[in-house]
């Protein structure tokens, strides 16, 4: 959808809706007939919770047995 200036500023709201609705994927607002901004509804990242896994896995108790062997491998 493409949309000029002056009716964007009067339909500001609508315009928000019609992409949180997916009603439309992006709204391109013109400046006199040429493509100036492209609307598109933000992507919000994901929350991380702390201990979201907490009870999924065990931790082995000899997990950094190997840690020197490793670290020589890399040549630390």
């Amino acid at each position: 959808m493409q949309i000029n200036t002056g009716k964007a500023k009067d339909r500001f709201s609508e315009l928000i809706n019609l992409l949180v609705s997916h009603q439309e994927e992006e709204i391109i607002i013109a400046n006199r007939g040429e493509p100036v901004v492209k609307m598109v509804l933000y992507d919000m990242p994901p929350v991380r919770q702390a201990g979201l896994a907490k009870g999924r896995f065990t931790v082995p108790d000899d997990l950094d047995a190997s840690n020197d062997e490793i670290a020589e491998m890399f040549g630390v």
